[in-house]
């Protein structure tokens, strides 16, 4: 059986410089990406929350959020309480892909290397030259701008 205390999870993080990183070197979550842990043969919970648990003494009355947006990251200098809002707010400034879009287009970036435009979806990129991406940009622009009732 396992019989982790809530300070015994500090075995599974690797403690680095104060302000860096410090992954969780557990169980992660498949899907996610986030390290997972039981405590007290409880059910299994997420790591950084459980660490941010340890670190301050109190249960989070919101969701715990990553500063570093880094998600095995255990630091309790990059977790802080927020709401599901401010947190997808705070990525896709960050992260997503508007803070990697130079040409005002969410998702959308320009090489002058290869004179393309780049496309980036949600699994595929796409590549195309500057008169197919100024037709499509014409008629996504045209369709932003109709009126439907």
């Amino acid at each position: 059986m396992n019989r982790n205390t809530i300070h015994d999870l500090w075995k599974y993080v690797k403690i680095g410089g104060e302000d860096e990183c410090w992954p969780w070197t557990g169980g992660t979550h498949q899907k996610t990406g986030y390290g997972k842990a039981r405590v007290y043969d409880r059910s299994t919970r997420l790591a950084h929350i459980l660490i941010f648990e340890a670190a301050t003494g109190k249960q989070p009355k919101k969701p715990v959020q990553h500063s570093c947006n880094n998600k095995p990251c255990c630091n309790p200098k990059h977790l802080h309480e927020g709401t599901y809002s401010q947190n997808l707010n705070y990525y896709h400034a960050t992260v997503g892909a508007e803070a990697k879009s130079n040409t005002g287009i969410k998702g959308v970036t320009y090489s002058n290397a290869t004179r393309q435009y780049r496309a980036r979806t949600s699994q595929h990129c796409l590549y195309v030259g500057p008169s197919v991406f100024a037709a499509w940009a014409a008629r996504l622009e045209w369709e932003l701008n109709q009126v439907y009732y």
